[in-house]
């Protein structure tokens, strides 16, 4: 199978996700499938590389800008166009989102665009989100509750969303998510 991984955070970052993201598509090689890792460029320009020890494993990075709420991470930088220029040169079979920022969310409207499946998985709750949003004080209820309502309407198109646990999975539930979730 051809499987495209988008991310928001990858090698050479050092976070769950990045972990997760390569050990998942490190599995994906190993197991015969052509893998491709899409995820924000350590620049402000988009690049592609093929990993040094795996051979069926691309990262395609797309330009990216400093986050400002954590250090050493980077954010994709407008690429709905580039992704949607690799999905149709790559036409991959699915698609598995890692999070619900800028270049998962452009994979998963090319992915719509080349009638290909999408599969998102849960890797964080609300509340972690908004322990980096402390300057926003009272807000703080209603920019969690916006936070859910963007992840509702987003996992709703996809065709699972998979949770590291039960409990994740139960809160996921609670916030309307029509399609399966494990």
């Amino acid at each position: 199978m051809k499987i495209v991984l988008a991310t928001e955070s990858f090698q050479p970052t050092i976070s769950g996700v990045a972990v997760t993201t390569f050990l998942l598509a490190k599995t994906l090689v190993e197991q015969g499938h052509n893998v491709w890792v899409f995820a924000p460029s350590e620049q402000f320009a988009d690049t592609f590389e093929h990993h040094p020890e795996l051979k069926r494993l691309n990262v395609c990075r797309f330009k990216s800008l400093p986050n400002p709420f954590r250090s050493g991470l980077r954010f994709a930088f407008l690429p709905k166009k580039a992704v949607m220029a690799k999905m149709r040169a790559i036409k991959p079979d699915i698609v598995h989102l890692q999070d619900p920022n800028a270049v998962s969310s452009a994979t998963m409207i090319a992915a719509q665009d080349v009638v290909v499946p999408g599969i998102v998985t849960n890797h964080f709750i609300p509340d972690f989100v908004m322990a980096y949003l402390w300057f926003l004080g009272p807000a703080k209820r209603l920019a969690k509750k916006r936070l859910v309502a963007y992840l509702r309407k987003f996992y709703n198109q996809c065709e699972v969303v998979i949770t590291p646990t039960e409990t994740i999975a139960k809160v996921v539930r609670s916030w309307g998510i029509k399609p399966k979730v494990l």
